[in-house]
C-alpha cells in the first residue's frame, strides 16, 4: 500500500485522514507477519530504542549525578526533622518546598493526558495508528510499548507530523478547568513549568498550544519517532532533578502511568495526584508527600497555601 503525502492527508476532515493512515499501518504489520526483512528491520528499531533508554538510565550513574541526588534526598529529610511526630501534609509539603533549601523556587512537572485534560478517551479519535496500538497494548500490556511503537505509531510519526499536531489543535482533547490559570500562576511566581509525557510530541505541544499561558518558556519531554525516554519517569525526574537542584520539584499525575514517577520520590518535593486515582491509593500507602486535586484550580489554591504556609516545629 503506497503512502499517501502528508499534505493531501491534511486537506481531508481530521477522521477520514486517520481512517487512510490507520489502514497504511495495518497493511504494513500484515506485510511484517510474511516479509522476515521488515520484521528484522522493526527489531532493529525496537533495539535502538531501549538503547536510548538504558543512555538515559546510565546517565545518572556518574558520581557528580550520584552526589547531587544525594545531597536533593539528604534536603528533603533535612527540612521535615523538625516536624512534629505525625507531620499534616501541609506542614511536610511546606516545609520540603522551603526557598532556606530551594532559593530558586520551584519546578513543577506536568503529565497531559487525563491531568491537564479530561479523560484518555479521545486518544483513538485523535491519534494517527493509536486504533491499531491501543488495542496491542491493552492485549500484550504497556510493558510492551517499544515494540508496539516501532510496528504502529513510529511510522506515522515520521511521515505525518502535522496530523498528530492537528490532532492536538483541535478539541479532541478536552482541557481540565483552570489548567490556563494555573500555569499563569506558575510564571508569575517564576517557577520552572515543564511537561513529561508518554505521549507524542507533536500531539502534546498541539494541545499546548490551546493554553495562553503555555508559552515557550515551557519545556516539553515526549515521545518522538525515534525517542521513547520520556515514557520512563522515574528517571528522567531524577534527570530533571539533578538539572536544576535549586528548585524545589513538584509532579503532576493521574494514574498507573504515572506510578513509574514514585521512582524518583527521594528527590521530589511532592506530588498532585487526580482525586481517587490508582496513584494517589499508591502514594497514601506509601507515606508520601502529596495533595489529589479535581481540577487545576485545586493546585492553583494549594500551591498558593504552601507558599504562604508555616509548617509547625517541634520546641527545641
Amino acid at each position: 500500500m503506497e503512502t499517501i503525502p502528508q499534505r493531501t492527508l491534511l486537506r481531508l476532515p481530521h477522521p477520514e485522514a486517520l481512517a487512510h493512515v490507520n489502514a497504511y499501518v495495518q497493511t504494513r504489520r500484515e506485510q511484517a507477519a510474511i516479509d522476515g526483512s521488515l520484521e528484522a528491520f522493526y527489531t532493529q528499531q525496537e533495539s535502538h530504542l531501549l538503547e536510548g533508554l538504558a543512555r538515559l538510565q546510565k546517565s545518572l550513574t556518574d558520581s557528580r549525578t550520584q552526589r547531587i541526588l544525594h545531597t536533593l534526598t539528604q534536603k528533603y529529610r533535612d527540612a521535615e526533622e523538625h516536624l512534629p511526630p505525625h507531620a499534616s501534609m501541609d506542614d511536610r509539603a511546606a516545609a520540603r518546598i522551603n526557598k532556606d533549601h530551594f532559593p530558586d523556587g520551584l519546578h513543577v512537572v506536568s503529565d497531559l493526558d487525563n491531568t491537564m485534560t479530561e479523560g484518555s478517551h479521545y486518544l483513538l479519535q485523535a491519534i494517527p495508528a493509536s486504533a491499531i496500538a491501543e488495542p496491542l497494548l491493552a492485549q500484550k500490556g504497556r510493558e510492551h510499548f517499544p515494540r508496539v511503537f516501532v510496528e504502529t505509531w513510529q511510522r506515522a510519526l515520521a511521515q505525518y507530523p502535522k496530523l498528530y499536531a492537528r490532532g492536538g489543535k483541535e478539541s479532541y482533547a478536552p482541557l481540565r478547568g483552570g489548567v490556563d490559570a494555573c500555569f499563569a500562576y506558575l510564571k508569575h511566581i517564576g517557577a520552572k513549568r515543564s511537561i513529561l509525557s508518554a505521549n507524542f510530541e507533536p500531539f502534546v505541544k498541539g494541545v499546548l498550544s490551546r493554553i495562553p499561558s503555555v508559552d515557550r518558556n515551557v519545556d516539553v519531554f515526549a515521545v518522538k519517532k525515534d525517542d521513547i525516554r520520556s515514557t520512563d519517569k522515574g528517571t528522567y525526574l531524577q534527570l530533571l532533578a539533578r538539572q536544576n537542584p535549586s528548585r524545589a520539584l513538584i509532579y503532576i499525575g493521574d494514574g498507573a502511568s504515572d506510578l513509574p514517577s514514585l521512582e524518583a520520590q527521594s528527590v521530589v518535593a511532592c506530588y498532585f495526584a487526580l482525586e481517587g486515582s490508582v496513584f494517589a491509593q499508591e502514594l497514601a500507602k506509601a507515606h508520601i508527600p502529596h495533595f489529589t486535586y479535581r481540577d487545576f484550580h485545586d493546585i492553583q489554591l494549594k500551591l498558593v497555601h504552601m507558599q504562604q504556609y508555616q509548617p509547625q516545629k517541634v520546641a527545641a
